[in-house]
């Protein structure tokens, strides 16, 4: 093969690749972005989620406290 013949076939692998390569990966370039907006979605609901559980242990703590005082009142007065 000679110089020219390599350069001809540089020249269209260059072509095939800007044709083809580079709209690619600005199609995958806006994919990743819009993955990445849907995992801070996912997060800011999970975080929502863990916030409501931690309440709700909160929530059940003081209930059993509550339970224990009434226990411990209704056997004194029994």
């Amino acid at each position: 093969m000679n110089k020219n013949q390599k350069e001809e076939q540089y020249s269209l692998f260059a072509d095939a690749f800007h044709e083809v390569v580079v709209p690619e990966l600005t199609v995958m370039k806006e994919d990743i972005t819009d993955i990445k907006e849907k995992v801070g979605r996912i997060e800011l609901k999970l975080e929502k989620i863990d916030d409501r559980l931690d309440r709700h242990g909160k929530t059940m703590d003081s209930h059993d406290k509550r339970i224990e005082k009434i226990e411990t009142s209704a056997s004194i007065a029994s």
